[in-house]
């Protein structure tokens, strides 16, 4: 089986906007996508975990915010800050 190399994307910021366009009506972006960068933001599965150090008193706001909004814990309120964070910068 042919491997095909995957691409550079071109620097679109040097780009003009009509340059953009016909960069994007001229080339095959298939060949640019890497599927390692594909990102399902709909993936509810809690399944990877990240190690944050924080100090004491951030933890216990967090604990406090999460009380507030009836959530089980400082780290279950962590967690919703940064998925909605990420939803929104994807």
């Amino acid at each position: 089986m042919k491997q095909i190399k995957k691409r550079n994307w071109p620097d679109f910021e040097k780009m003009t906007s009509v340059q953009v366009v016909k960069w994007f009506d001229t080339h095959d972006t298939g060949l640019y996508i890497d599927e390692r960068d594909i990102v399902d933001l709909e993936d509810e599965t809690n399944n990877a975990m990240l190690n944050i150090r924080l100090s004491r008193s951030v933890k216990r706001i967090l604990e406090r915010l999460a009380e507030t909004k009836g959530l089980r814990g400082a780290s279950t309120y962590a967690r919703q800050i940064l998925t909605e964070t990420a939803k929104k910068a994807a």
